[in-house]
């Protein structure tokens, strides 16, 4: 009787051997072959976007599909595509492989070409918009809107498709807790239309932030309109208080006239009421306001 090892020895060098003639032999199998497309003349371009993929019949040896390696791809000539619409067809001489005649082409057993749609190229600039929402930390406030740094944008392609583009946008992204200036990079978004080329892939938000402030004021004079030559009215109270929200810039250098509290005596007519809120205006932007008493009365006259 064998010793075991002897049996074991005999074991694997039976197996090492299937497998020596088992990768060494040639099997037919579908595969999935990349295609790759040379430019087009300067000229032209796609109107319809061309697969990146077709199903084909290879030959090849055990050991590189079993590795899993790429087998090989088709490289198919477009540059010498006239205007309109062009029939390629598939053929052995466009395969090429890296593992040279260890691969070997037999058949496309589903498409047998392509349809290649060319117009002429065109560039047109047309208008970009953001559609980040940006949200800013407490106490903070925007200097202005945030705004992209370049509104608009160039983008090349065939004439049937550029024609019908109006407007590109960003992607939508929100933006929370921002504290400071800051300058935000965004992807360009052209939807179903990866054909179309842009001069640019991103858009930069330019985003200024100011500290939130507030003041109040005290005694700010209601003034009557249309003015009141017989100093027959007078409004009541004839002073109010106000409290004012807004960047820290503008407020550090904020007083009492930049601040407008007008009156309207029309308005009691016509509205038939006893007190009115007035109208208030300022000479800075501000973020918002509050005054006290809000109702002003009007006495004297007719009223």
């Amino acid at each position: 009787m064998k010793p075991v090892y002897l049996k074991t020895i005999a074991f694997f060098c039976a197996l090492a051997l299937w497998f020596f003639v088992a990768l060494n032999h040639s099997y037919q199998i579908e595969y999935i072959t990349k295609i790759h497309y040379s430019k087009l003349a300067e000229n032209l371009a796609l109107i319809e976007k061309l697969p990146i993929s077709v199903t084909t019949m290879l030959e090849a040896k055990g050991l590189p599909i079993v590795m899993g390696d790429e087998l090989g791809s088709l490289f198919i000539n477009l540059e010498d595509l006239p205007l309109g619409i062009s029939r390629v067809e598939f053929s052995s001489q466009q395969f090429k492989s890296k593992l040279g005649e260890g691969v070997k082409l037999i058949a496309f057993p589903t498409s047998k070409n392509i349809i290649v749609n060319l117009d002429t190229k065109v560039t047109k600039k047309i208008p970009l918009k953001s559609k980040a929402i940006i949200k800013l930390s407490a106490k903070r406030i925007f200097k202005t809107a945030p705004q992209l740094i370049k509104d608009s944008i160039e983008i090349f392609g065939a004439r049937k498709n550029v024609k019908n583009i109006t407007l590109v946008t960003t992607e939508e992204l929100l933006i929370n807790e921002i504290k400071k200036d800051t300058i935000i990079p965004l992807s360009i978004i052209l939807n179903d239309l990866e054909h179309i080329k842009t001069s640019d892939s991103l858009a930069y938000l330019k985003v200024e932030i100011d500290t939130l402030l507030s003041r109040t004021f005290a005694d700010i004079p209601i003034r009557l309109v249309p003015p009141d030559t017989t100093q027959l009215f007078k409004a009541n109270p004839s002073s109010v208080q106000i409290t004012i929200s807004g960047g820290a810039a503008i407020m550090h250098d904020f007083s009492k006239k930049d601040i407008e509290i007008l009156l309207d005596r029309n308005r009691f007519e016509i509205e038939n009421k006893k007190a009115l809120a007035p109208v208030v205006k300022f000479q800075k932007n501000i973020h918002s306001y509050l005054i006290k008493p809000e109702l002003i009365e009007i006495q004297g006259g007719s009223q």
